[in-house]
């Protein structure tokens, strides 16, 4: 369903009857088909669709040899390797998580995904491509290594904000620092993706140390408006400390097949959810 449709249907308070229908008519078409694969340049891939969930993400939006997030996939092709030791922060079903699987494999993948919910779908995908290279964390990525609050919701949320007052039912899950993690676990990331509704500024904030190394490609989506509702905390601040050590910024639309990059500084204004491709040691 359309952005622009959905503000209307939101404006005009019938959004979730119209949603209902609409998810009706999509699980009714669909529901005969268990599996979504595709081949995607050189590799196969496939996830799980045999539950309610997971046939709403993937169908109808992504029939007809569609792909999520295009342009962020071709990145994720483009700079893991087959030895990489990949993080994904924010991994949902796992899609990112497994085409990181598939390239890596020779080398590992760790997950990131702070909703319980999400976990038997992640690992129903990570065993449905055979992956044995992948961990998957029920961990929220911070800074600080502590316990955080989750809103208790029916169904998994792409759009979870961790820190969210708006519910009055949570549960606590367990938040660690990248820094102290890589160490514990004795990795040293190439690539890593982070997809966190608003609370980027606080996973950078603990990989300082992981910052530093001499090469390091990161995709990262800014959600400017979360991170000044939620976490007051300033995109710009983002900005900040990759320049200050030491990558390269640009801005791009992931959600498109194509894109221009754009470079960014700290004075580039973002005003709506940005992809930023961060590189530092490595310009292919």
């Amino acid at each position: 369903m359309k952005k622009s449709v959905r503000q209307f249907l939101r404006s005009a308070q019938v959004l979730k009857p119209v949603k209902k229908i609409y998810n009706t008519f999509k699980n009714d078409k669909f529901k005969n088909i268990n599996i979504w694969q595709r081949h995607i340049e050189n590799i196969d891939i496939a996830f799980d669709t045999s539950d309610a969930y997971s046939k709403i993400w993937f169908y109808p939006r992504y029939d007809k040899g569609r792909i999520h997030e295009p342009i962020a996939t071709k990145l994720f092709i483009n700079y893991i390797h087959e030895n990489s030791q990949v993080l994904d922060i924010g991994s949902h079903l796992g899609y990112f998580t497994c085409i990181a699987g598939k390239l890596a494999d020779k080398g590992i993948v760790n997950a990131f995904e702070v909703d319980p919910k999400c976990l038997t779908l992640i690992n129903k995908n990570i065993v449905i491509n055979g992956l044995n290279n992948v961990t998957v964390n029920n961990l929220a990525v911070s800074d600080k290594n502590e316990f955080i609050r989750i809103p208790v919701e029916e169904k998994p949320n792409p759009g979870l904000v961790i820190n969210s007052q708006l519910n009055e039912k949570y549960i606590e899950v367990k938040s660690i620092d990248l820094d102290h993690f890589i160490q514990e676990k004795n990795i040293k990331p190439d690539f890593i993706k982070i997809d966190v509704e608003g609370a980027e500024w606080n996973v950078l904030n603990g990989m300082k140390q992981l910052l530093q190394q001499d090469r390091l490609v990161m995709l990262i989506e800014i959600h400017a408006e979360k991170l000044k509702k939620y976490f007051n905390a300033d995109y710009k601040d983002c900005i900040d400390i990759l320049l200050q050590n030491g990558f390269t910024l640009e801005n791009t639309d992931h959600r498109l097949n194509e894109s221009a990059f754009k470079p960014v500084g700290i004075d580039t204004v973002l005003e709506t959810d940005t992809m930023l491709l961060c590189k530092k040691g490595c310009y292919n």
